[in-house]
């Protein structure tokens, strides 16, 4: 995901723009996993939880994220 958006300066471009909003891939294909199942308005999220590390780092953020429930730790690494 990283790898994408360092290769796209207009696609980085839009993901700072979003500022320090929170990031939400929303479906409609039952995804909750990834995204959040739009209909229900449920699921874990985590292409917007690695969307938002990425925009972090690419951003000048600096700030390691842990999601315990599916044992997903990203570290920072200047």
């Amino acid at each position: 995901v990283k790898a994408k958006f360092q290769q796209n300066p207009d696609l980085l471009q839009q993901l700072l723009d979003t500022g320090d909003a929170e990031l939400i891939e929303g479906n409609n294909h039952s995804d909750a996993y990834w995204g959040v199942d739009l209909p229900l308005w449920a699921g874990y999220n985590k292409l917007g939880s690695i969307c938002e590390k990425v925009r972090e780092e690419l951003g000048g953020w600096k700030r390691d994220y842990s999601d315990e429930n599916v044992g997903l730790h990203l570290t920072f690494v200047e």
